[in-house]
């Protein structure tokens, strides 16, 4: 089964209409099926940017007993209701497929499948345009749509404009070869998180990319684990180039010290942390730039102390694609500073730089990461950088180094196994002031959940000097 995979427990997805595209004119091809026309008629009116009329047209062409009709609209759907719709649409669209072998709007169904269908299940442009081409004969107005989307070439918009073709097609046509608009497609995720030092919980996430169809993005979350650890956040910005930050954050960390050692838990006692935050920020693609100003306070052993901070980051972001496509770099920088003047408990001055890349090679991908991170000598212990848990240093315990600077690299080798499932195999390393160099290796597993990288969740067994430990989390590790 390509499609109807179990990930879909783990996650919900309801999509929303953006903004309204320009109207698209009818199309004038003859359909060999009512159900095939349906298709069409969603294809049109999501062009026009009206959500409803477009899942219900391709409803009624799922319920068809037309075969191209059941897949081409399936899989549209998985776009507009989201990853839910990956446990209840897949079956019915690999079936749908398994019994389309024959016609030209067969060749476009599978030609469909390797355009709207994630790489995680098998999809693939070049087979798209494989099967496009192979109905371009019969159907050229329509088979150059999928060509465009296959290959954006301009002679596949030229065909468009000169045949007769469906509503995907006119609304190419219609939009300047521009996509329809994003659906605006918002995403619930339950997930284990965990690892030694913090206890294993879980906890559920919310992100809204399109809020109130303005491109404001809305993101909260809410964790726990047997440790106490836990808490939970909200964040939002504004939409555009230039855009507003504001968020607030509640937490409860443990600090833990160990013997130097043998690796033993010496002492651990929580820290509450409760902060908020107002920012700018400016992206002018690949570059962005952020200016923050942060109301911190943090209470340990009953003591509360207060840190407001000026933050200053930036970097430049070529990310793109995920799982077998991933590929491009990311770099990021940032430097905060406690303002004594305005009210802070304690000096503070940190500085965190952070490089990553990805490289697709043979089928799997190459992925490295380095981070640099340093505070002040005179910080207080619990905002010291921190090594080991699920992120820097796996393999160790959460908090087993801790220092006023701190340097760790990985190196990931990925591949999807199956469907959204992806192996990975890593080493990695840390440079922790005053206690030395400290390696890890180990490997682990990606449940990659459509529409976005980011929706996906994973558990790494990672072993070190310190023993192994199985960590679990949000999406990859970098």
């Amino acid at each position: 089964m390509r499609i109807g995979v179990v990930s879909a427990l783990l996650a919900l997805n309801v999509a929303v209409a953006a903004e309204p595209a320009p109207p698209v004119s009818e199309s004038p091809v003859s359909f060999p099926h009512a159900a095939i026309a349906e298709v069409s008629n969603g294809d049109e009116a999501w062009f026009e940017g009206n959500r409803k009329d477009a899942v219900s047209a391709y409803r009624s062409a799922l319920a068809s007993d037309s075969h191209a009709a059941k897949a081409m609209a399936g899989l549209r759907l998985l776009h507009l209701t989201g990853n839910l719709s990956m446990a209840r649409l897949g079956p019915q669209i690999d079936a749908a497929l398994a019994e389309c072998t024959e016609g030209a709007w067969c060749l476009l169904a599978h030609a469909d499948f390797h355009i709207w269908a994630p790489p995680e299940v098998g999809a693939s442009r070049i087979r798209a345009l494989d099967y496009a081409q192979r109905a371009e004969e019969a159907l050229p107005g329509p088979a150059a749509a999928r060509i465009w989307m296959a290959t954006g070439e301009n002679t596949a918009l030229l065909a468009m404009k000169a045949n007769q073709t469906d509503g995907l097609g006119t609304g190419f046509v219609a939009n300047g070869g521009a996509p329809p608009p994003s659906p605006g497609t918002w995403f619930i995720g339950v997930g284990l998180i965990g690892a030694p030092g913090i206890g294993y919980g879980g906890g559920v996430r919310y992100t809204q990319p399109d809020l109130f169809r303005k491109g404001a993005r809305l993101h909260a979350e809410m964790s726990g684990t047997t440790a106490g650890n836990g808490g939970g956040a909200v964040y939002l910005r504004t939409g555009g180039e230039h855009a507003v930050l504001m968020g607030l954050q509640a937490s409860r960390t443990p600090l833990n010290t160990y013997d130097a050692d043998t690796a033993a838990l010496l002492n651990s006692e929580l820290v509450d942390s409760f902060t908020t935050w107002a920012g700018l920020t400016a992206a002018p693609k690949p570059h962005w730039a952020s200016i923050r100003l942060i109301e911190r306070t943090d209470v340990v052993d009953d003591t509360a102390m207060r840190a407001p901070t000026v933050e200053l980051s930036m970097g430049w972001e070529n990310r793109k694609g995920w799982g077998a496509t991933r590929s491009g770099y990311s770099l990021y920088a940032s430097t905060q500073y406690a303002l004594e003047q305005f009210g802070a408990d304690y000096p503070f001055t940190s500085g965190r730089m952070r490089a990553i890349g990805y490289k697709p090679v043979k089928g799997f991908v190459v992925a490295a990461r380095g981070h640099l991170e340093s505070v002040n000598s005179d910080a207080p212990y619990f905002r010291h950088p921190v090594v080991g848990g699920a992120d820097l240093l796996r393999g160790a315990p959460y908090g087993r180094y801790r220092s006023t600077a701190i340097a760790a690299a990985d190196v990931e080798l990925r591949r999807m196994i199956t469907g959204p499932v992806e192996g990975v195999v890593f080493i990695a390393g840390a440079l922790v002031h005053e206690a030395g160099a400290h390696p890890t290796a180990g490997f682990g597993f990606r449940l990659l959940l459509p529409p976005d990288r980011t929706n996906g969740l994973r558990m790494d067994i990672g072993f070190s000097a310190d023993g192994w430990a199985l960590a679990s989390g949000w999406q990859e590790t970098f």
